[in-house]
């Protein structure tokens, strides 16, 4: 997974209030990766090597109630092996999966 996280002052954020815009870099998308959009209550709450390393090989709906738990769990006891705080915030997670489509006239 690739991806970075540019701050935006406050007068550059949408409605004025504070937000961070996310650069995915250029990559290769493979058949069965996940691309998964979140709020910060999220990535705020979630060590994502764990979080990766705890949701891969699980079906798309038991990787979102994981990461889902993960986070609820992270805002109230910290998260990751430094036992970071957690951020009291909502949760918006949209997962997408990269279906294998063979080409036309292949197998």
């Amino acid at each position: 997974m690739k991806f970075r996280v540019d701050e935006l002052s406050v007068g550059d954020a949408p409605r004025g209030l504070y937000a961070g815009k996310t650069i995915v870099d250029r990559t290769d998308i493979m058949n069965y990766d996940r691309i998964i959009t979140a709020s910060d209550g999220l990535f705020n709450n979630i060590d994502i090597e764990e979080a990766l390393a705890e949701t891969k090989g699980l079906p798309v709906v038991k990787a979102l109630q994981k990461l889902n738990e993960m986070a609820r769990d992270g805002m109230v006891h910290g998260y990751g092996k430094a036992g970071n705080l957690g951020n009291k915030d909502n949760i918006t997670i949209a997962m997408c999966e990269i279906l294998h489509v063979p080409l036309r006239g292949k197998l």
